[in-house]
């Protein structure tokens, strides 16, 4: 989980900033064709690709398990809370650079698909390790 709370560590306070912007709300989303690829990679299915987490996300050794899911559940509030406000916005105007090359920016739809994408992918691993064989 501290790999998830790494890329909410670096998303969520872009998030809050690209909703400050209050650009008024448009219920159309378009995702982009780079926003649907990465999003479309991360999501979990039965062919699942596996990647190497990049360098600035991969969790130290030892780690306090309580406070890294505390933390986990924390970010998954406040997402869930810029998600309700970003009805009020038009996600198709708000840019987010992404993690991995700050220089690549996507929308923030794009980012929010990617997110829970990512954060589904996840959970469902952590959930085949925990469960007997």
């Amino acid at each position: 989980m501290w790999h998830l709370n790494s890329y909410g560590d670096y998303y969520l306070p872009k998030i809050k900033s690209g909703l400050i912007k209050n650009y008024p709300a448009n219920p159309y989303f378009k995702s982009t064709w780079l926003g649907s690829y990465f999003t479309r990679i991360m999501q979990p299915g039965p062919q699942i690709k596996k990647f190497k987490a990049f360098k600035n996300h991969v969790p130290a050794v030892e780690l306090d398990a309580r406070n890294v899911v505390a933390e986990f559940i924390q970010q998954q509030e406040q997402l869930l809370s810029y998600l309700k406000l970003a009805r009020q916005t038009d996600m198709n105007r708000v840019r987010i650079p992404i993690s991995i090359m700050s220089w690549i920016k996507l929308k923030l739809g794009d980012v929010f698909q990617f997110i829970i994408a990512h954060d589904e992918r996840h959970l469902q691993q952590a959930k085949r390790n925990l469960t007997p064989n």
